[in-house]
């Protein structure tokens, strides 16, 4: 996927919803393209919606403690995410290291990145795993839960779109 069919994809969403910028929620929902595979592309969700030509999601600054700029249903659905793109459960450092957002805001709005792993499970539903301890499986006919994005239909990212 190269980076202008990503700018093309992140357009054309915007049009279907009309309005002047997209959501990472709105793009799973409407988008065959990861949110993971932008933000891979271009270092993060709003420089990417920013090339596109559309307006960013303006960042939590000011007084006060920090906040991830990703809305709760994007963080979760993240795991989900990494989950099938990974074949396993995703621990922090998988977070840390291939994910939108790094495992602070997990641990911040829900404790621990274990327990929103959990809620991930719990609202987007749970990956059906082989075997007690080892968890690698997740079945190509996982159903999401109703007027959530189905992930199986997401299109690969290749090695050919990460920023030069």
């Amino acid at each position: 996927m190269t980076k202008d069919q990503i700018l093309a994809e992140l357009q054309r969403v915007a049009n279907l919803l009309g309005t002047p910028s997209v959501s990472q929620t709105g793009f799973l929902r409407h988008s065959r393209i990861s949110v993971g595979c932008v933000c891979h592309a271009f270092g993060s969700w709003n420089r990417a919606v920013q090339e596109a030509g559309l307006t960013a999601n303006p960042s939590s600054k000011g007084g006060g403690k920090s906040r991830s700029p990703y809305a709760d249903e994007d963080l979760l659905y993240e795991i989900v995410r990494l989950t099938k793109e990974l074949g396993k459960e995703p621990t922090e450092a998988d977070m840390n290291g291939y994910g939108i957002a790094t495992s602070t805001p997990y641990a911040q709005r829900w404790g621990s990145f274990a327990r929103a792993r959990e809620e991930a499970y719990r609202v987007f539903g749970t990956p059906l795993l082989a075997g007690i301890n080892h968890r690698s499986a997740w079945p190509e006919a996982a159903i999401p839960a109703p007027g959530l994005p189905d992930v199986s239909r997401e299109i690969e990212c290749n090695a050919g779109s990460a920023p030069a």
